[in-house]
């Protein structure tokens, strides 16, 4: 049964939780609401301000989930059996039970128990994915919460990806705050931000439908970074055009479900490539790559064997 939301509770949440979301972001929102059956009022669901998009002038609102909230969900599925407890190391890769240095680990992890599984999944998160760092202008170096909490900060993450591997269909998509690096609550945007856009291919001047907003150009971006280029190529075939650019304006509802698949295609290709921890890879060919964390890894034959190196 989905949550549902009398009229005075929506105008309190878009009053309150979601103050500065458009009402496009603020009905996904809902929607993901009713999904994870998840209640905004208890925290454990909630909206925030990720990144900075340039040419609207706003921060974006995101959907995000408490680690109570996954905590929640796995439950509810009957088959989450409890979890182990969570484990830390240093540079010198010893796991220890407990973290006393005045250094920050080095990574977490934590194992999620399923009741039909005969071994708890493990998930590893290392400090220098996760750990949410101030601009420069502020000084750099970790965020406050990071900075005093980290060992904590760090096994929640690995947490997150341990429950979203054990219940992938419960949890595929969703992310906590810990998980998702931001400096927005610390800092004026700034140029050297990436821009993130989900403008759709509209009307503009001289028949070109994709002359300014540059809808096309964002996903290809998303596909070259994986070299996963002859998929979009793919998808254009499939409507017809060789570029991007040979849509006209009497084309737009052709445009607009091309792009479309694109993002529907890209975003299945990322979670595919998405790996917790390297280096310990899937069976890959060379030059092929991987998304861990924020990073992009492409796996090469080094004369000491395979090996990943950083690409982005």
């Amino acid at each position: 049964m989905t949550p549902e939301f009398s009229a005075e509770q929506r105008e309190l949440i878009a009053r309150t939780i979601g103050k500065d979301a458009t009402a496009d972001e603020l009905q996904l929102f809902l929607t993901q609401c009713s999904r994870t059956q998840l209640d905004p009022f208890s925290r454990q669901i909630y909206l925030v301000k990720k990144g900075w998009d340039k040419a609207h002038g706003r921060a974006p609102m995101q959907t995000q989930i408490s680690i109570d909230g996954f905590r929640l969900i796995a439950e509810r599925t009957g088959k989450y059996a409890g979890q182990t407890e969570p484990q830390w190391c240093g540079p010198d890769g010893v796991w220890r039970d407990v973290w006393l240095d005045q250094q920050p680990p080095a990574a977490a992890r934590v194992g999620v128990i399923r009741s039909d599984f005969r071994q708890p999944i493990f998930a590893v998160a290392r400090w220098a994915s996760y750990c949410q760092m101030k601009s420069e202008s502020n000084g750099g170096g970790p965020n406050a919460m990071w900075a005093k909490y980290g060992d904590v900060m760090l096994s929640k993450c690995a947490e997150s990806l341990a429950l979203r591997k054990a219940f992938p269909q419960e949890l595929s998509g969703l992310y906590t705050a810990d998980e998702m690096a931001s400096t927005h609550n610390e800092s004026e945007p700034q140029e050297s931000q990436k821009v993130v856009s989900d403008a759709q291919p509209t009307e503009a001047k001289g028949g070109n439908v994709f002359s300014h907003l540059k809808a096309f150009a964002e996903v290809k971006a998303r596909y070259v970074r994986l070299n996963q280029e002859v998929y979009y190529r793919s998808a254009l075939n499939k409507f017809g055009k060789e570029k991007s650019n040979e849509f006209k304006v009497a084309e737009m509802r052709d445009a607009r479900a091309c792009w479309a698949y694109m993002r529907a295609d890209i975003t299945a290709i990322e979670q595919r490539l998405t790996v917790e921890s390297l280096p310990d890879p899937v069976p890959l060919l060379d030059g092929e790559r991987r998304i861990c964390g924020d990073h992009v890894y492409e796996v090469w034959d080094s004369p000491e064997g395979r090996d990943w190196k950083e690409v982005e």
